[in-house]
């Protein structure tokens, strides 16, 4: 069997992922293992989408407390341990990509958990909580024990390096009612992501970069874990009330992938800023570039360093 090396020089990783992206046939089912090196090589070599199964120990601790022992959600849980934190909702429909191909920002409101579950959860059509930052929101003895990413996504040069800088994270809980969905996109500052389907079923599109026309779906059920490859446009639609745990992570062999995301919205910064004849500062450009791509240069020869010193 193959088993990818995160050493392998940038030509040859090049290489090799717009080549399975060319030959890319379908969607693997994999199985967890405790190393992670089947997942490692779909993901830091090949950077194609798989479902993986089995992945349910590190999720043991959250299934038990978000989930009755028939399998529906535990409100109570929700209600006692999270009623008073703040949580983002945004429309349920499907968002479109602007002229320049980015994810359009679409409206949040924050609520308290407590509305969510009396109130807006009660109309699908159209409210969606999503990005929302559970962990960075619980005391750390609460978070460390909630779960564990899966093995293969344990080295993550992202968001150890954003805990440092402003307190920020990739965490996410995402919490849909039936229907609701995520438009075209692909994932902030070309990361890769993971994400586990406590409860509900998600029907994914990906669209190979290779060529575009070429589509590939897949459901995602309870208990199962999908890989986002980076740089690939992908839906995502909840067929039922769904609740899932979602991280975008940066290992070491893919920030080549981070950096040529930086330099696209480097030069989309300048070039808007020549055509309105704007004569902008370093900073100012920093702070463009974070909202664009959730990375400004300096953040990214930061963390590139942090990461080389550790």
């Amino acid at each position: 069997g193959f088993e990818p090396s995160p050493s392998l020089n940038l030509p040859s990783r090049l290489r090799a992922r717009q080549k399975a992206a060319e030959s890319f046939a379908g969607v693997e089912t994999l199985q967890a293992t405790a190393s992670g090196a089947e997942e490692r090589k779909h993901s830091l070599h090949l950077n194609v989408p798989c479902v993986v199964q089995g992945s349910g120990a590190g999720f043991e601790s959250v299934t038990r407390r978000w989930l009755t022992e028939d399998g529906r959600i535990n409100e109570s849980y929700f209600r006692k341990h999270y009623g008073e934190l703040r949580v983002p909702l945004k429309p349920a429909s499907s968002s479109q990509l602007d002229e320049d191909g980015r994810a359009e920002d679409l409206p949040c409101i924050t609520v308290t958990m407590l509305e969510w579950l009396d109130t807006y959860r009660y109309h699908p059509d159209k409210h969606y909580l999503k990005d929302f930052h559970l962990l960075a929101s619980l005391p750390s003895s609460s978070a460390s024990d909630l779960y564990s990413p899966p093995a293969f996504a344990r080295t993550d040069v992202l968001n150890p390096f954003l805990a440092a800088y402003d307190g920020g994270d990739y965490k996410f809980v995402y919490w849909g009612p039936l229907g609701s969905a995520t438009g075209l996109h692909s994932d902030v500052a070309n990361t890769f992501s993971w994400s586990y389907n406590v409860v509900g079923e998600k029907e994914w599109v990906f669209y190979n970069p290779s060529d575009e026309s070429r589509q590939v779906r897949l459901t995602q059920r309870s208990g199962e874990l999908v890989f986002v490859p980076a740089g690939w446009k992908h839906t995502v639609r909840n067929v039922t009330e769904t609740i899932s745990i979602n991280h975008n992570w940066v290992h070491p062999a893919s920030i080549d992938l981070v950096w040529e995301c930086v330099e696209v919205e480097v030069r989309a910064v300048e070039e808007e800023a020549k055509k309105w004849g704007l004569e902008m500062t370093v900073p100012e450009k920093e702070r463009m570039l974070r909202g664009a791509c959730g990375l400004s240069v300096s953040m990214f020869f930061f963390m590139a360093l942090r990461a080389c010193l550790e």
